[in-house]
């Protein structure tokens, strides 16, 4: 709810997913799986989750801090857009439901799933998470792209430039 009306920043994601669970401890890889953040992102800023004492760490695993004043007025804005969300749902026309058998249930929250592949998925969310950048640090990512030769010391002419080629499709340089 957080990210429809506050943007998509990787913090506002984290909060939003663990506003959304917040009865859980979790590894930095599940945090960022479950905000669709890179875990490099993540470990830019946690520290300053922990330091604001918006979040706990106990064993290695974070948890939000329901004693923080600000988990308390963020969880307090998550509810009130729920409820606000709920209101503008119920006043659209009534929709059939769909009937269920119980062994149809059963098998849609199937506990017993296979675990998901964490390192799998945490790959996947860092090759395609979006990232901002600057006019500047734009402009210098152009000219290191395109005069590689002279600036041979720069650390940008080693990256892996093979999935910037629908960047250039789409318009980029």
């Amino acid at each position: 709810m957080l990210i429809e009306i506050l943007g998509k920043c990787p913090q506002i994601k984290v909060l939003d997913y663990l506003l959304a669970n917040p009865f859980e401890s979790y590894t930095k890889q599940q945090i960022a799986i479950g905000a669709e953040i890179s875990r490099s992102t993540l470990d830019k800023f946690i520290d300053k989750l922990l330091e604001n004492k918006i979040l706990i760490l106990k064993n290695s695993k974070y948890e939000l801090n329901f004693n923080s004043e600000i988990v308390k007025k963020l969880d307090a804005l998550q509810e009130y857009l729920a409820k606000k969300e709920l209101e503008k749902q119920s006043s659209y026309e009534t929709e059939e439901f769909i009937k269920y058998s119980d062994e149809e249930l059963d098998k849609l929250f199937d506990e017993n799933t296979k675990d998901v592949d964490l390192d799998k998925l945490e790959k996947e969310i860092e090759l395609n998470e979006e990232i901002l950048i600057n006019k500047q640090e734009y402009r210098q990512l152009k000219y290191n792209i395109t005069c590689p030769s002279k600036n041979p010391k720069n650390s940008y002419n080693k990256l892996d430039l093979t999935n910037t080629k629908k960047y250039y499709k789409i318009g980029g340089f």
